[in-house]
């Protein structure tokens, strides 16, 4: 087993808490992870402050395990396209990367990506433990062009992101459990905590979303064929969206769905919580970067069609939405099984059961 930075330990680099990149002039330690990625199927990292060169980033070959045992992993300033932390080697298999730790960006404008972790055509991936901070577009990415399958998110969290959280657009049998969402910032690509979205061509299966969290976002779960073909066997069971600007969950284009046991609390003008909930004001912030005058009316749960792409057999069984009138919209939908739900504010509204969705206000699915 190779110890990962024995001869970097004097460096011993600590930043204040908050910072986003490494101070100029700190030590590259990109060559050194590299190394130890490339020479040992086990890599052990110390509990301290490591730089990487974003533009390269470390790329993990087949059968590696990464244990950060409490190191944060920062990346050097100056990086503006193409940027990430950690990638897999397309095609690679058996990748694990595991916490405690922390993974952090930078949220400077730029106009290439900026990615903590891209899993780039990998199967049996794990990521466990982990936290993902200030990533310009995505904390985690996973699809490529062979796709990304079998990959296991557990108890990781990803705060203050541009785009998403968590972006899946190709492959199958993915499984997030315990996973965080929190602040996405205004104004936002996207701005869902998990968003999955197939690439064109592309198609995402198997995705089991659970004991989840979306907290201050635009979208909580953003489920969508959206250039890709039809989704199959969608879930997202037993988690919670709270303080989302636009959608708590959008599940659109999936065949076999479900959406169950769900908590869905949306901020509104007439929500107690706007004047003592700061995310509630946070969420407010959002609707304002989008919509000038914060008219949007947010939606609970929208379940429907992307273009021709219908929903079919989807099922909403449990949920609770509290803070909205809108409570949930079907658009689209071909056998939907509604039932034991509780729209506390608000109401069902069946729209339209094909897939002509009229171009009105409050029937149009959001498509950013």
């Amino acid at each position: 087993m190779k110890k990962l930075a024995a001869n970097l330990a004097i460096l011993a680099l600590v930043l204040p808490s908050g910072a986003q990149v490494c101070p100029p002039g700190s030590p590259d330690d990109t060559a050194a992870i590299q190394s130890a990625v490339d020479l040992s199927p086990t890599v052990q990292f110390e509990a301290r402050y490591y730089c990487v060169d974003a533009r390269r980033g470390v790329r993990i070959p087949s059968e590696r395990m990464l244990n950060l045992n409490g190191a944060t992993v920062g990346i050097l300033p100056g990086c503006t396209v193409n940027c990430k932390a950690f990638e897999t080697v397309p095609g690679s298999a058996g990748v694990k990367l595991r916490g405690p730790g922390t993974i952090v960006g930078d949220l400077t404008p730029a106009p290439g990506f900026s990615i903590g972790f891209r899993g780039d055509s990998v199967s049996g991936l794990e990521i466990v433990d982990v936290t993902f901070r200030s990533w310009r577009y995505d904390g985690i990415w996973l699809g490529g062009n062979l796709g990304t399958h079998d990959a296991e998110i557990r108890n990781v969290t990803v705060e203050d992101f541009g785009r998403n959280g968590l972006s899946i657009v190709n492959g199958s049998g993915f499984t997030v459990d315990r996973f965080a969402g929190r602040r996405s910032t205004p104004a936002t690509l996207l701005g869902a905590a998990v968003d999955v979205e197939g690439n064109p061509g592309d198609q995402v299966l198997d995705v089991t979303i659970t004991n989840s969290l979306a907290e201050d976002v635009v979208i909580g779960f953003y489920m969508h064929a959206g250039h890709g073909r039809q989704g199959y066997g969608w879930k997202i069971t037993n988690s919670v969206v709270r303080n989302f600007a636009r959608y708590g969950v959008i599940f659109n284009s999936s065949a076999h769905g479900f959406i169950l046991d769900n908590r869905l609390y949306a901020p509104t003008p007439n929500s107690p919580a706007v004047a003592v909930n700061e995310g509630a004001l946070r969420a407010l912030r959002h609707l304002q970067a989008y919509d000038k005058a914060a008219a949007f009316v947010p939606v609970g749960i929208s379940v429907g069609a992307t273009g021709a792409i219908t929903a079919n057999d989807v099922t909403l069984a449990g949920n609770r939405v509290e803070g909205t009138p809108r409570s949930a919209i079907l658009a689209g939908v071909v056998h939907p099984r509604v039932f034991g739900n509780a729209w506390v504010s608000g109401s069902l509204a069946t729209v339209a059961p094909s897939a002509t969705i009229p171009a009105t206000d409050g029937v149009q699915l959001y498509v950013p």
